[in-house]
Order: structure tokens, then C-alpha cells, then sequence
């Protein structure tokens, strides 16, 4: 079951019981159970004793997946900003997150954006690049010596070109 439905049916639920949650509690429970409404109002029930159901509740009752920092990534993309790349990349090895699952969340916020342009006739070039520098981490990152350097390179080479003063490497005279 999609996630977007997932979450609708947990609001409605929600409702219904009188449970007050955030929607950002509602969407990492769906996003956690992959697709599994049964497992997804297990988990809003086992929430609901709380008087409101925060994103940091569904994260203490589930642990860290990795996909809180889906949309972080996705904006420091979009901004080029390669140290905050760094720091959550960091932050992702510090608290133990495969870095792989990560990529595979991250390919899927990409699907999903890809898909959304296709319906909406808009352009995908930059989405096939990042599925395609992703693609290439996921394959590489198994293997690895320092995992974190192959996702930290592949988020690099989506930001875009460096805007320091190029190095010039002029051919040695002889």
C-alpha cells in the first residue's frame, strides 16, 4: 500500500479514536512499515496511551531508519551545501544506519519526484541523474572499504559543479 494512503487512513483513525498525532509522526510510521497497513495501525495503536504522538515518539518506539534524513539530504542537494552532505552523512555512521538502506530511501524519494514530473509533463533529466549516481553508490557502497566515502562522493557529484577557483594542472615542461 502506498504511503500517502497509509498515512490518510492512520489520520482517519486517528480521528475516529481521538488519537492527536503530527503528520510527521503519521508519515515515519508509514514510511517504517514498507507498505503493511496491519503493521501500521499496530504500531499507532501501541502509540496512542501518549497524549500527543510526536515524530521523536515513532522514532524511540522504532529507532532510527534512516529516512529522517531523506529530505535533509534532498535540500542540501538542492543547495549544494556540502558540508551539511557531510555532517548527515556523519551522523547516519554515528547512530549506526546501514548506509546502503539509506541510499535505497533515498532512491526512492527519487522515484516517487520521478514519477510525479512524468504525470505532470515536467522535466526529468536531473531526477535520471540522481537515479543514476544513486544506482551506482548502491552497488558500490556493498563493497567498500570506508562506506561513507562512496555515498559522500555520490552526493558531491550531485551538487553540481564546485564553486571554488578550479585547479589548473599545467603539463610539466621537459
Amino acid at each position: 500500500i502506498r504511503e500517502d494512503d497509509i498515512v490518510e487512513r492512520l489520520k482517519y483513525v486517528a480521528e475516529k479514536e481521538g488519537i492527536k498525532a503530527e503528520d510527521a509522526a503519521l508519515a515515519a510510521i508509514a514510511h517504517h512499515v514498507q507498505g503493511a497497513m496491519r503493521d501500521a495501525l499496530s504500531l499507532l495503536d501501541q502509540l496512542r496511551s501518549l497524549e500527543y504522538i510526536t515524530v521523536d515518539d515513532v522514532r524511540s518506539r522504532i529507532g532510527e531508519s534512516g529516512f529522517e534524513y531523506v529530505e535533509q539530504v534532498v535540500k542540501a542537494l538542492d543547495q549544494g551545501d556540502r558540508a551539511q552532505l557531510l555532517g548527515i552523512v556523519q551522523r547516519m555512521e554515528e547512530v549506526g544506519i546501514p548506509l546502503d538502506h539509506f541510499l535505497r530511501l533515498l532512491l526512492t524519494s527519487v522515484r516517487e519526484d520521478l514519477h510525479r514530473n512524468i504525470e505532470q509533463k515536467k522535466s526529468v533529466k536531473d531526477l535520471e541523474e540522481r537515479m543514476r549516481v544513486l544506482l551506482d553508490a548502491v552497488r558500490d557502497v556493498r563493497n567498500a572499504p570506508v562506506p561513507g566515502l562512496v555515498v559522500e562522493g555520490a552526493l558531491f557529484s550531485l551538487c553540481g559543479a564546485d564553486t571554488g577557483t578550479p585547479r589548473v594542472i599545467a603539463p610539466k615542461a621537459d
